[in-house]
């Protein structure tokens, strides 16, 4: 049976999608657009809450950091990237709200594989999600993970959720994810995800960790291969 092209691919894979009652979207219209869903108790008080946003991948473009200092601005956005020449981003906003860390995400295996190219003292390019979190000195999980890594979530994502306790995980997770990609690394370079693979991916999220989606975006004609999706967290309490 031949796999289905475009979005179709997506849409028998991942069922049903739960709706969010109030969200906010930062950067619409351009390729960093993001969506946050509010959720009912989400605290706007800069005293009393203490939130946080990661986002793995920045590419010098900074159109999401800025809408969520106007839009959120009780925020704190740490952004993670070590694509950039010398480490060292040239448009980033002046904010006490954006942090930038010279590093990207990766899971457990491929991380120990990367670094230890390195020499013993180059910095380490590639952290897994727990260490990541470490670094921004946050006491809480964030409340978004925004994540675009190029088909390299099929490892990355479950490799955070089997190695990081349960209590530093993201409440939503903002992300692209690709049935095809240009990334010779990733394993399946040279073919693309089936819609078993994909629909997997998504029961691992829920079954493992709790992750609902509640908004998709099925198709972009940039990236026809590609769906945006936001995943929340859904956790039951007595």
């Amino acid at each position: 049976m031949l796999e289905l092209e475009t979005s179709e691919r997506f849409k028998v894979a991942i069922g049903n999608v739960s709706p969010c009652l109030k969200e906010v979207h930062f950067a619409e219209g351009s390729y960093e657009g993001k969506t946050f869903c509010i959720p009912p108790d989400f605290d706007e008080n800069p005293i009393t809450n203490n939130c946080s946003f990661f986002s793995i991948g920045s590419n010098d473009q900074w159109g999401f950091e800025q809408e969520v200092i106007q839009k959120l601005p009780h925020c704190v956005t740490h952004t993670f990237d070590c694509t950039l020449p010398n480490n060292q981003p040239q448009r980033k906003p002046v904010s006490e709200n954006i942090f930038f860390h010279p590093h990207c995400i990766g899971g457990d295996e491929s991380v120990q594989a990367i670094n230890s190219t390195n020499s013993d003292n180059a910095p380490q390019r590639y952290l897994p999600y727990r260490e990541m979190w470490k670094i921004t000195n946050t006491t809480k999980p964030p409340q978004l993970l925004k994540i675009d890594v190029e088909g390299f979530e099929f490892g990355v994502i479950p490799s955070m959720l089997r190695n990081s306790p349960s209590e530093i995980w993201p409440e939503q997770i903002a992300m692209e994810v690709h049935w095809a990609t240009r990334m010779v690394d990733e394993p399946s370079f040279l073919r693309t995800r089936t819609a078993a693979e994909i629909s997997l991916f998504f029961g691992h999220l829920f079954n493992y960790g709790g992750y609902l989606p509640v908004n998709v975006k099925y198709f972009d004609p940039h990236c026809p291969s590609c769906l945006e999706v936001l995943m929340v967290r859904v956790l039951c309490r007595n």
